[in-house]
């Protein structure tokens, strides 16, 4: 464990490789716009006002690593990432599931 001040960083890692190559290029646009439009429980107003209260940061992103070191041969991944106070856990996992 590291020390963090109380600070608890979560990154979550889904496997894309049962994506085509053009799912992917959506993939990475689904990827961008997470967490910054409308869900099927709310506005985006609502819920970036809740994401700013209770979390430090949420982001995702589309990336890559490779198999044994082949640049050929690679997983592609998408990551979501956040961060929140340790007694603000609980937001933290109710808004990833929700986004």
């Amino acid at each position: 464990p590291t020390f963090t001040k109380g600070i608890n960083y979560v990154g979550l890692y889904f496997k894309l490789n049962c994506l085509t190559e053009e799912d992917l290029f959506y993939a990475d646009i689904l990827s961008d716009i997470l967490g910054r439009v409308d869900t099927s429980e709310r506005g985006y107003e609502a819920l970036a006002k809740d994401i700013n209260m209770n979390l430090g940061g949420l982001s995702s992103d589309i990336t890559a690593i490779s198999k044994d070191g082949k640049r050929d041969e690679f997983t592609p991944l998408m990551i979501v990432r956040a961060k929140a106070l340790h007694s603000k856990l609980p937001d933290l996992c109710r808004l990833i599931n929700e986004v």
